[in-house]
């Protein structure tokens, strides 16, 4: 664990790696809570790359926070047990899948509900739309039209 902080940019620019060890953290830590607890305003790779230095706080922030449940040989400062590592892998993968999971099944009834109020609405003969850009949310859509996704403009344009 303490040799994370000599790949740190490696680990938190690939974003598997990232997420894993956003749940090495005693509880996880979400990847905006990590932000702001780093003092940092991205977790983009090129912005890490470009800035070791975030990179490293990122790192430090998520090793601050390690469960000392799960990796008890760390507060210790010693070798894990066999045991003590498998269950720390097992425990720490664990906690990744059930997350995912029930993001899974959140994300899935946002899609049903969706779809299904496009349904009632088309059944009402409203008539579906090409996704666009807009400015402002009142002009997404006229009256009885289906704007599903929309690309808000941004300040700049």
């Amino acid at each position: 664990m303490t040799r994370l902080s000599d790949h740190a940019i490696a680990i938190l620019s690939d974003a598997r790696l990232l997420e894993a060890a956003r749940y090495l953290t005693g509880p996880p830590i979400s990847a905006d809570d990590l932000k702001v607890v780093a003092n940092v305003r991205s977790l983009a790779p090129g912005t890490l790359r470009a800035n070791p230095d975030l990179a490293q706080r990122l790192m430090e922030t998520v090793l601050l926070g390690l469960d000392r449940q799960r990796f008890p040989w760390l507060h210790d400062d010693r070798a894990p047990t066999d045991e003590e590592r498998r269950a720390a892998i097992l425990a720490s993968a664990a906690m990744l899948a059930s997350q995912r999971v029930a993001m899974d099944r959140r994300n899935e009834g946002k899609t049903d509900q969706e779809n299904r109020v496009e349904e009632a609405l088309l059944g009402q003969r409203f008539a579906k739309v090409q996704t666009r850009t807009v400015k402002h949310q009142r002009r997404g859509s006229a009256g009885g039209r289906i704007l599903s996704r929309i690309r808000p403009r941004g300040p700049e344009g």
